[in-house]
């Protein structure tokens, strides 16, 4: 495994962000498949019967854990860590599954979608073959790995002698992570890393796994999962689905559950936070253990965080036991809303119930998914990034309509806010009459321009020369490129809206 012509001048940096269209250059591409192949003994991964399992134990989101880790030389996989924050991922050549802390198996897209092929991808070096959603393309001079489909972020560094995998860097609205393969040893016949590092910036917790034992397996069962809802929540029916709701001047609506059994205060209904959250006074109150941490994601910038566990959750009808909350000060939120806040609903309820907000009626109702009904043909489908809902919207910025997704946000303000990202592809600042604003939220505030476009639509609702903002965020979930904004109150509250996780759907329905 010596050095090549071909890795001596491309040295660390192999590829990185293609802001471009990438085009597949087909001499390079062949040149790096025979000399990565021949480094990673890639003739070994397709002589394989069946799958390489490798297994041992973790660090993850703080908390130490068993895992394993199931290959194809094609680049199917599952990969499993136990613990109570742990998680199950599949990749069976066409979809990725995966359930988390949340305790729901869901189908991933867009962002998520492409980040779960990398690392399993890199370990088999499946990406160098034909048919792998990766493809070498030039821009500007350099050379670069692309996905075939979606932006990029992505930046692999090889060993300039071995030609091994050391590194790879992803840009993500958290910042740059950097997963590291070390102590690369041959192990049933396989050249594999028996130590696995993944660094966050942004001083996240490190996650470390440690390869005990590879051995080979059939791979038999490696695709199966359980999608549909987790048996962990009750509806009683004999109580109402509509639940008290209280709307504060900023536009956003309150609830007001009961938690491990107590009273503690108004949460936000948020269909655009990813984790169900919990103030630390009130977790520390309510007695909830600390169970790991996580750096968690918000408007401006990211903040090192804990996990509570909870044992019960009650809003009108439903039931829920044994949560996972995030931990974040919200002592901020009283003087903007005028109550305290102790905490906030998101994905983890959405995902378990059919929720109806009408934000101007003040009104939200919580149904069992499985008894729920809704005559005509209402729905739309959503797209789910991990744990945040997108769908597909159209709107004209001045050239002509596009249909694109946008992420649904019953926790924001305004109108629609475009992701950075888009604003620079778009070119949304050009010739627009603009005011500079400051827009803050969990993590901090930061900078955007307001100003108009010609109109907007969404769920068959056409908003005419609607005041909209165009992010200039360097960091949050504002910088995500696969989404190309960000859903406020303003146009949420012309509908009755109906979120239906379950079925990956929402529907628009006229206000009542």
């Amino acid at each position: 495994m010596g050095k090549t012509t071909f890795l001596s001048l491309l040295a660390a940096t192999l590829f990185g962000c293609v802001t471009s269209t990438p085009q597949d250059t087909p001499g390079v591409t062949e040149l790096l498949r025979q000399s990565t192949s021949t480094a990673i003994d890639r003739a070994s991964w397709e002589a394989l019967p069946g799958a390489l399992e490798l297994s041992g134990d973790a660090d993850f989101l703080g908390a130490k854990a068993p895992f394993t880790l199931t290959l194809f030389a094609d680049g199917r996989y599952r990969q499993e860590i136990g613990g109570v924050l742990g998680k199950v991922e599949v990749f069976d050549g066409t979809h990725v599954y995966k359930s988390d802390f949340s305790g729901v198996m869901r189908k991933l897209s867009l962002a998520s979608y492409n980040t779960a092929l990398v690392f399993p991808s890199v370990l088999s070096g499946s990406w160098l073959s034909a048919a792998s959603p990766f493809l070498v393309a030039s821009a500007g001079g350099d050379f670069h790995l692309a996905m075939r489909a979606g932006p990029t972020n992505l930046q692999l560094e090889l060993d300039p002698n071995s030609g091994l995998p050391t590194r790879y860097t992803e840009m993500g609205s958290a910042g740059l992570s950097r997963t590291n393969f070390e102590d690369w040893r041959v192990a049933a016949g396989i050249l594999t890393p028996h130590r696995i590092r993944v660094e966050v910036e942004e001083d996240g917790p490190e996650t470390e796994m440690r390869v005990a034992s590879v051995r080979r397996v059939s791979g038999e069962g490696l695709f199966d999962v359980q999608l549909g809802l987790p048996d962990d929540v009750k509806f009683d029916t004999n109580t109402p689905a509509r639940v008290a709701v209280k709307r504060v001047d900023s536009g956003h609506i309150l609830v007001h559950p009961r938690v491990n059994g107590q009273d503690v205060g108004w949460f936000i209904l948020d269909s655009g936070a990813g984790a169900m959250v919990i103030d630390p006074e009130v977790a520390e109150q309510l007695g909830m253990e600390l169970v790991g941490e996580v750096l968690a994601t918000g408007v401006a910038g990211t903040s090192r965080s804990g996990f509570r566990a909870g044992r019960e959750f009650r809003l009108g009808p439903m039931t829920w036991d044994k949560q996972v909350y995030v931990e974040v000060e919200l002592a901020f939120l009283e003087r903007a809303f005028g109550v305290p806040i102790a905490g906030i609903i998101g994905y983890g309820l959405f995902s378990r119930a059919v929720v109806e907000v009408e934000p101007l009626a003040e009104f939200v109702a919580v149904h069992d998914p499985e008894t729920y009904k809704l005559e005509g043909d209402h729905w739309s489908p959503l797209l789910f990034d991990g744990h945040t809902a997108s769908v597909m919207a159209t709107f004209d910025a001045g050239d002509g309509p596009l249909n694109e997704p946008f992420r649904m946000d019953t926790g924001a303000d305004g109108t629609v806010t475009f992701h950075t990202p888009a604003v620079e592809r778009l070119g949304l600042l050009s010739g627009r009459d603009l005011t500079r604003t400051t827009m803050g939220g969990v993590g901090g505030s930061g900078t955007a321009f307001e100003g108009t476009i010609p109109w907007f639509e969404l769920g068959g609702h056409r908003f005419d020369k609607p005041v909209v903002a165009f992010s200039q965020f360097e960091i949050g979930v504002f910088t995500d490129e696969y989404s190309t904004g960000n859903l406020g109150q303003e146009f949420l509250e012309a509908f009755r809206l109906v979120f239906d996780y379950s079925q990956d759907r929402i529907a628009f329905l006229d206000r009542q």
